[in-house]
């Protein structure tokens, strides 16, 4: 799983579970299905992710739990940020 700058997440098939796809699924939205499939984290798909019980904290966790390098600072940040602009 690659995390992109641009809130892109790159993940190949091979190394989903069907646990890691249901939790990717409760806050970021797939984009392209194939052998790498793409999911995009958004405002809109963090509220969701918080709407469904998870925190910002959580769901930063997934994504560095499967991500093959250090989460980017911005990504990090703007997941923080959108889920502080929601609880406002």
């Amino acid at each position: 799983l690659y995390v992109q700058p641009s809130f892109e997440v790159i993940a190949y098939r091979q190394g989903l579970t069907p646990s890691a796809i249901g939790q990717f699924s409760r806050f970021a939205r797939w984009t392209q299905i194939g052998a790498a499939t793409t999911l995009k984290l958004s405002p809109e798909s963090v509220y969701q992710g918080l709407e469904g019980g998870l925190t910002a904290d959580r769901m930063v966790e997934i994504l560095a739990e499967h991500c093959a390098r250090p989460l980017s600072t911005g990504v990090v940040e703007s997941i923080r940020t959108w889920a502080g602009r929601r609880d406002r």
